[in-house]
């Protein structure tokens, strides 16, 4: 069981620090990588590959980060996305599939027996974006799910405590946990340590976690209000609602529920809306992600380090 008061402890230290992570280092994506492959630990293979931290919900938006990428082997989660990658760039693009699964199956974890209960993921804000909605409207809506969804834990964004969101939760009588910030190297190990002691996950909106549950079975639903984001950086801006995006308002439309109505179980839609997100017969084998990288490695590293010695 996670001590929730060193885990946010140890959320303010890693803000204090103000250190910042590759992409491919965010919830220490890159060890699991290593430890899939069998890769040695001390090669840093964040700076020659690209990794995808969580579920491409949106699978037809590919952020800056990757388009500007250079010298490095693009692994993406699905086909869908190698897709869309292709379309825009020529690059070396490989289906890796979700590491966060890759990392489930390599630890054997599965869902506990005689599980009962939900863990609500509220929507989370970011480093520069914000998640808004109002929050104690939503508090008070769980509150009232029906005892079928009973006890509900919430389990809370690194950004959240920051923010102090906590506390609604808590004045409540709710119980809080949190996966940790986003590079703490244990941040998936917390996601699976959360998710798999629950009958049930929600959200107010879709998240990585969903999918993960999903793939363990355990039914996920979206519950709450519509969320918008908002930033003071408008670039960050990649949707404002789940309308905005025909892949995420599909999702939505799924994975949407009434729970004083509906019965919530994994129903032939959801498992194909999840196997679409996982997909997993077009992930190429571990031997052959560990081939290429150890064959580009060297290169792609010199390249890196050349580009970045040489005179603007």
């Amino acid at each position: 069981m996670l001590n929730l008061e060193k885990e946010i402890e140890k959320i303010f230290e890693i803000e204090k620090k103000g250190h910042h992570l590759r992409m491919s280092q965010y919830y220490g994506i890159d060890n699991i990588f290593k430890q899939y492959t069998g890769l040695p630990n001390y090669l840093p293979v964040h700076y020659t590959i690209f990794l995808e931290h969580g579920i491409s919900i949106m699978p037809d938006y590919i952020n800056d980060k990757i388009k500007n990428s250079k010298n490095e082997i693009v692994f993406v989660n699905t086909s869908h996305r190698k897709k869309f990658l292709q379309d825009i760039s020529n690059k070396k693009v490989e289906i890796l599939g979700p590491l966060a699964v890759h990392y489930r199956r390599m630890n054997g974890l599965k869902r506990n027996e005689n599980v009962e209960g939900t863990l609500v993921f509220p929507s989370h804000s970011t480093h520069y974006v914000n998640s808004v909605f109002n929050w104690e409207i939503y508090a008070d809506l769980l509150l009232k799910l029906p005892d079928e969804f009973k006890p509900i834990k919430i389990c809370l964004y690194w950004k959240d405590f920051i923010l102090g969101r906590e506390k609604l939760f808590l004045d409540r009588g709710f119980e809080i946990t949190t996966n940790g910030h986003i590079y703490d190297a244990n941040h998936l190990q917390n996601t699976y340590e959360n998710i798999k002691g629950f009958k049930y996950v929600t959200g107010n909106s879709i998240t990585s976690a969903f999918f993960y549950a999903m793939e363990l079975g355990i039914p996920a639903f979206r519950y709450g209000e519509i969320v918008t984001l908002d930033s003071e950086r408008k670039e960050m801006i990649i949707v404002k609602s789940e309308n905005d995006n025909t892949y995420l308002k599909k999702a939505n439309e799924v994975l949407s529920f009434d729970p004083f109505k509906e019965k919530i179980y994994l129903n032939s839609e959801i498992k194909a809306l999840r196997n679409f997100y996982i997909d997993e017969p077009n992930w190429i084998s571990k031997d052959y992600a560990r081939k290429i990288t150890k064959e580009n490695f060297i290169f792609d590293l010199s390249k890196k380090a050349l580009n970045f010695l040489s005179p603007k």
